[in-house]
């Protein structure tokens, strides 16, 4: 067998570099060497404040946002926005006393008046704005025993 030339060799060695960074600064960065330095130069990090709940940020004076694909707790109903299809804004319902896993299918036209009122649960809403990846709806009369 012929031994290579001298380019060769450096073809060898410039594949193997090639390889062998890589790997090293990928084993490099799963030390824990390396992430006590990395979290140490990245510092504490930010904690939510005391109480602070996903439906808090969510509902601001009565006003609700539902972003696409997240499950939102209003009264005894949770609420998921869908998306819109063919005009209609499309919502899963969850019952939380009734069966807080099954979800029950919900649509309503995208160009419902301000002044008509949607009902979900035991709370009715009025439609604020709908997008492709939110819907915003104000709290208009709950519905439910006092």
């Amino acid at each position: 067998m012929a031994m290579p030339n001298k380019k060769g060799w450096l073809a060898i060695l410039f594949i193997l570099a090639c390889l062998a960074i890589p790997f090293g600064i990928t084993y490099y960065v799963s030390t824990d060497t390396f992430k006590a330095k990395f979290s140490r130069w990245r510092g504490p990090m930010p904690q939510a404040p005391e109480g602070a709940t996903l439906e808090g940020s969510r509902t601001i004076d009565g006003r609700v946002t539902l972003v696409k694909g997240e499950r939102i707790r209003i009264e005894n109903t949770s609420l998921v926005f869908n998306g819109l299809d063919n005009g209609d804004a499309l919502l899963d319902l969850f019952l939380e006393e009734l069966d807080p896993s099954h979800a029950y299918a919900q649509s309503f036209s995208r160009d419902i008046g301000r002044d008509q009122v949607v009902r979900f649960g035991d709370v009715a809403y009025r439609v604020i704005g709908v997008s492709r990846n939110a819907l915003i709806l104000e709290i208009y009369k709950h519905m439910g025993a006092q």
